[in-house]
């Protein structure tokens, strides 16, 4: 049964969030008393290496993972989330306890964002979810935009996303990658904050075991302005999240991808003290350009040569400028090319 053909079913079924497992801490008992929570907010744990998405959810690979139990108000069991990234993905692992048959009648997964957790849908509908649709012997992923006046299906395929379905302990698990730093239509960095829903449904039940924070029996599921935050973790350096309603303060980098050389710019009010630094995709700080340099222009610019503070040339790669301020942190992306 196809999520678009059951609209019927979203104001009928009851669903609550059942409570936040431990980050590290692999836990597959039943959850507490269901409970609805209103936005609450989660952080990914940080993954020091990447899952082998195969749809099984192993203990070692998902062990850095933030857990939370999302609990079916009839059945009172769980569906085990999962969530974590590193520098160049957000993974998402879920385990259907209720879903012991196997993978079948259409088992599907929707994972809704709300990039700029503004609680809205974009104008330009470049916002909205990943439909998973897994069956017997084929598995379907796309991108649907939603736009703010019309719930439509405009269906794209993201051939950047990664997504498995299998069984673990007996039970229907699913595991998906989404790229990061807008190589998906999950245009997500590290540190940003979005607003997410998640929902899991078994196709031969045909029933949703699985709805975050409890948005369908309130009729909600598809009203950005109530769903949980996620925060992707910014990594093992702790880095702190951009500051998204500070609009005095920019950085970005001209050309980017670059070759040898590329300009830094430093947006913010003139006078204002900042200290730029570099750090590689693991997180090592290689190199600080300038340091309590306070800004001559609204938009001043340094030119940043790909070597370390040693003088050493570096390798082609991503890295990451980090711009601080009294008022502001900022990070970016910059990409040396080969």
């Amino acid at each position: 049964m196809k999520f678009f053909g059951v609209w019927a079913a979203f104001l009928s079924i009851s669903y609550f969030l059942a409570g936040q497992g431990m980050p590290g801490v692999w836990n597959r008992s039943k959850p507490s008393t269901p409970r609805i929570l209103e936005n609450p907010t989660y952080t990914a744990g940080w993954a020091e290496s990447a899952p082998q998405i195969d749809g099984i959810i192993n203990d070692g690979e998902w062990a850095a993972a933030l857990q939370l139990n999302i609990a079916d108000n009839y059945t009172g069991e769980p569906v085990k989330l999962l969530l974590m990234n590193d520098w160049h993905n957000l993974y998402i692992g879920i385990i259907d306890f209720n879903d012991s048959t196997g993978i079948g009648g259409s088992d599907e997964i929707g994972f809704y964002f709300d990039l700029d957790r503004d609680g809205a849908w974009a104008p330009d509908g470049s916002e909205g979810n990943f439909w998973f649709d897994f069956s017997e012997d084929t598995a379907l992923g796309l991108f649907r935009s939603i736009f703010p006046d019309s719930f439509g299906y405009d269906w794209t395929y993201d051939s950047s996303v990664i997504y498995r379905s299998g069984l673990t302990d007996g039970c229907v698990s699913y595991e998906i990658s989404l790229a990061l730093n807008g190589f998906s239509r999950f245009n997500g960095s590290f540190g940003d904050t979005v607003g997410i829903w998640l929902y899991c449904y078994d196709g031969e039940r045909e029933l949703f075991d699985g709805d975050l924070n409890g948005l369908l029996e309130m009729g909600l599921w598809h009203r950005p302005e109530h769903y949980p935050y996620l925060v992707i973790s910014d990594g093992p350096v702790g880095l702190a999240e951009r500051s998204p309603g500070n609009s005095r303060y920019a950085l970005f980098n001209l050309p980017n991808p670059f070759r040898e050389e590329t300009e830094i710019h430093l947006v913010g009010p003139i006078g204002t003290p900042v200290t730029v630094k570099i750090y590689d995709a693991s997180g090592r700080l290689i190199d600080v350009p300038i340091r309590n340099r306070l800004l001559s222009s609204t938009n001043m610019t340094i030119k940043w040569r790909a070597k370390s503070g040693r003088g050493n040339s570096l390798k082609p790669g991503i890295y990451f400028c980090e711009m601080s301020t009294p008022g502001s942190h900022l990070l970016t992306k910059m990409v040396l090319a080969d």
